[in-house]
């Protein structure tokens, strides 16, 4: 399935851009209504439960995402950061849709360690949520701050949020998840027709991450080579980025397998294609920088 871990090609460090803290007592206060009832999930997943692992897989840094649809958790997560050397920055939250968002973003901007903000627009009822006038003044506002647009979005989002960011050409944008396709190459089109349409903006880039959990239990490395090609081949190899989306991956693969399942995806990449994907396209998006 995946290639060994010696196979890997000569990218060190790398940068994780994609991965998530949360501990019992966030859960049993109920911050993370997606998470199933029980199993792997449900349990403390600190920075020292992840460093091991890192560590191991020659990930220099990361970018800690928020999980909950709320302040507590993207605060927790700024503290994380700067306390902890190989967590890079955060991706936060905050509702774009409010009237004092302005101030909201302003006041979580005040701190450094705050790279960008992420909407969970994937359970929002309305597709054009992203879309509304209101949420389109918010992104302006992200974009004046400096920070990034971190686009969690399931491919009938894909119409409005191309609507949404035409608007605010300058936000530097990402699609986590690869907007989650069904993985079911006949059945895609219309996500292939949306994120070639994504593609055409220059600041929009990609995430190869979370396809683990949108498939079933039974799954194999060609399910998901396809849609790995058609990102390098639309957004182009210095637009696309690695995620792990640890813990949530840990439903299917453990970190270690995680990196060499992504590093078999990407094995057709050249040296310097491969130093883009694992490190150096994230580090230009999120303003950030690996130690060598």
């Amino acid at each position: 399935m995946a290639a060994s871990t010696q196979d890997r090609p000569a990218v060190s460090p790398r940068l994780d851009t994609h991965q998530y803290f949360w501990n019992l007592d966030q859960i049993s206060r109920g911050h993370f209504p997606w998470m199933p009832p029980r199993g792997v999930l449900r349990e403390d997943h600190s920075p020292e439960r992840l460093e091991p692992h890192v560590r191991a897989t020659d990930v220099g840094g990361t970018v800690a995402v928020q999980a909950a649809a709320n302040l507590e958790e993207t605060l927790a997560l700024l503290d994380i950061a700067r306390s902890t050397p190989f967590v890079l920055g955060v991706t936060g939250w905050a509702d774009l849709a409010r009237p004092d968002a302005a101030d909201t973003l302003e006041g979580l901007a005040a701190d450094e360690n705050l790279l960008a903000v992420r909407p969970m627009i994937h359970d929002m009822d309305d597709p054009r949520w992203v879309a509304r006038p209101e949420v389109r003044t918010s992104l302006g506002t992200l974009s004046n701050l400096g920070r990034r647009f971190e686009a969690l979005t399931r491919p009938k989002h894909l119409p409005a949020l191309v609507e949404a960011i035409d608007a605010v050409p300058e936000l530097p944008v990402v699609i986590d998840h690869l907007s989650k396709p069904h993985y079911r190459w006949d059945e895609d089109e219309s996500w292939r027709t949306w994120m070639a349409r994504c593609a055409e903006r220059p600041a929009t880039y990609c995430k190869v991450s979370g396809m683990l959990t949108e498939v079933g239990p039974v799954w194999h490395a060609d399910d998901f080579q396809p849609y790995v090609d058609f990102l390098f081949n639309t957004f182009g190899t210095d637009h696309v980025m690695f995620g792990s989306d640890w813990p949530v991956s840990r439903q299917r693969l453990e970190y270690p397998d995680v990196v060499d399942l992504t590093d078999h995806l990407v094995s057709g990449l050249s040296p310097t294609e491969a130093e883009a994907f694992w490190r150096g396209n994230a580090e230009s998006f999120y303003g950030v920088a690996l130690k060598p």
